[in-house]
């Protein structure tokens, strides 16, 4: 594995502990009935020493200073995390995050489907603008827009089939995509689609677009892996949902 999917699969699993511990307020990762401390530990070694490694890659001198900070960081949480709260390891997780994305592999997202023979063109054109965005969003770390954008793309294609079987633009009534999903379901839009769970499926999509959006009491940050996975749901849904 080359130093930066090492980089990128060892930050991502350190998110995952994160998520843990936000979903547990009594738990902290220092505790005895939490075991993932040592786990953790090694994560953050794999990383300190693929950023080293990865300093031997032909590198701008941009980069070869985010990497040192990002050894930098993993050596500091490596200090302190027999003590750190959570809230502090989740602060210094997303850092390195933040710091990692750049040197994510380009792979990250497969391509757009092949749509449909009859798609119209400006179809075609917003969507694929709207999942250009999304890659550069997730390249610079901004997980809650990638989501926005994955919610968008389904506002356009199922209001494309709303719209063609009902006769009516959800886009002049202005409607959100939560009460796209409701209307199709009331109006058996979805019923020929043949991926399964379809409805919740954007119920899903919805709901992380709303926690996306408004504001909560508690910050919604969705991991990267949380992100990727959301946005290739998004994806899969593209062309069954044409009609």
């Amino acid at each position: 594995m080359s130093p930066f999917a090492v980089l990128d699969t060892r930050v991502r699993a350190l998110e995952t502990i994160a998520d843990f511990l936000d979903d547990h307020p009594k738990v902290e990762i220092y505790h005895r009935n939490y075991r993932k401390l040592p786990l953790a530990r090694a994560h953050l070694r794999s990383i300190r020493s693929a950023a080293r490694e990865a300093r031997g890659q032909p590198l701008s001198r941009q980069q070869t200073t985010v990497l040192i900070e990002v050894a930098q960081i993993a050596d500091s949480l490596l200090q302190r995390i027999h003590k750190i709260k959570k809230a502090d390891f989740r602060r210094e997780v997303q850092r390195l995050a933040e710091k990692v994305v750049p040197f994510t592999p380009s792979d990250e997202f497969p391509q757009l489907p092949q749509f449909p023979k009859h798609t119209p063109k400006w179809i075609k054109d917003q969507v694929q603008r709207d999942y250009q965005e999304i890659l550069k969003c997730y390249s610079a770390g901004a997980n809650r827009a990638c989501i926005v954008f994955a919610a968008r793309i389904l506002e356009c294609v199922l209001g494309y089939r709303f719209h063609k079987k009902e006769g009516i633009d959800p886009a002049e009534e202005r409607w959100a995509l939560g009460q796209l999903v409701d209307e199709s379901k009331k109006r058996n839009v979805l019923t020929d689609v043949v991926t399964p769970g379809v409805d919740h499926l954007l119920g899903f999509l919805n709901s992380t677009r709303i926690a996306s959006v408004h504001v909560k009491p508690k910050v919604y940050e969705p991991s990267r892996t949380d992100t990727k996975i959301i946005v290739q749901i998004a994806r899969s849904l593209i062309v069954p949902l044409l009609p």
